[in-house]
């Protein structure tokens, strides 16, 4: 059986998305221009571009006319996408989440208590405060984002 060999796009892509993800490239933040990014990644110029359009096609960059690219300063959605996408190609990857954040989300909460300042507090309650009640009329985005938000000041 012959093993497929991936795209140098794709190697690139992979590449640029761990930086995004680990916090080498900000949200926000210009990416460097193409020339310079191809020779750090010693590749050529249309290899580093079709890697950059996949980026901007998962919502991970964003190019301005004239301007350069950028990471995305709204990260959040781009990143949730593919999770809501498996969860929905495979309902059993759910229980899987499910027991993920009952493991990280009660360890966080350890940490905040025992690191917090009043400040973080403050802005903790104001966050909970801003999540919507469960209501028929509510919207459920509404709450998801809101109970992001009071995870991401968490």
């Amino acid at each position: 059986m012959r093993q497929q060999r991936k795209k140098l796009s794709d190697v690139i892509t992979e590449q640029l998305e761990s930086m995004i993800l680990d916090g080498t490239l900000l949200a926000g933040q210009k990416l460097p221009p193409e020339r310079e990014l191809a020779l750090e990644f010693d590749v050529s110029r249309p290899s580093l571009r079709e890697a950059i359009g996949n980026l901007q096609a998962r919502g991970l960059v964003e190019r301005k006319q004239g301007g350069g690219t950028f990471v995305n300063r709204n990260l959040n959605s781009a990143m949730t996408d593919p999770i809501m996408d498996l969860v929905s190609q495979r309902p059993e990857t759910q229980f899987d989440l499910l027991e993920f954040r009952h493991a990280l989300e009660g360890m966080a909460a350890y940490y905040a208590a025992l690191r917090g300042q009043p400040e973080d507090y403050e802005a903790l309650k104001q966050a909970l405060n801003d999540v919507p009640t469960p209501k028929a009329h509510e919207s459920k985005r509404a709450q998801a984002e809101a109970l992001g938000q009071f995870y991401i000041i968490m």
